[in-house]
């Protein structure tokens, strides 16, 4: 068998060719769940910048604390939101929601320790 048989030369490009299309896959992917991160890392830096307190005059948040709700678990009731937390329900009177969300998102920060909700921010709501 020579090594140089048109088979045998193709059968090698293709492998070439598929471990450098494999390299950039798994490269892009590592660059796309890094930036996926970082976005999810900064996503309540803007609580943080602000140095917003909580109304005992505790910071809102520390790194972390803060997470934006997933608006599918959110339902507005007559006087604030409704969460649905799967197994449980949380009512957040509009009194507790701070109008600065800058995304129109509902985030809650919380005591990671024992769960104790700290600050709520949202979207400006009708009844203001």
């Amino acid at each position: 068998m020579r090594i140089n048989e048109p088979w045998h030369v193709a059968f090698w490009a293709v492998l070439w060719l598929a471990a450098i299309v494999s390299m950039f896959a798994f490269t892009w992917n590592a660059q796309a769940h890094d930036h996926a991160q970082r976005l999810a890392d900064a996503g309540s830096q803007w609580i943080q910048d602000q140095n917003l307190m909580t109304p005992r005059g505790e910071p809102c948040c520390g790194f972390r604390d803060c997470d934006a709700v997933d608006p599918k678990t959110v339902r507005e009731v007559g006087g604030g939101y409704v969460l649905d937390h799967g197994s449980w329900t949380e009512a957040i009177p509009y009194q507790e929601v701070r109008p600065l969300s800058p995304d129109g998102k509902l985030w809650i920060c919380r005591n990671r320790a024992g769960g104790e909700r700290r600050c709520v921010f949202g979207p400006p709501w009708q009844g203001m």
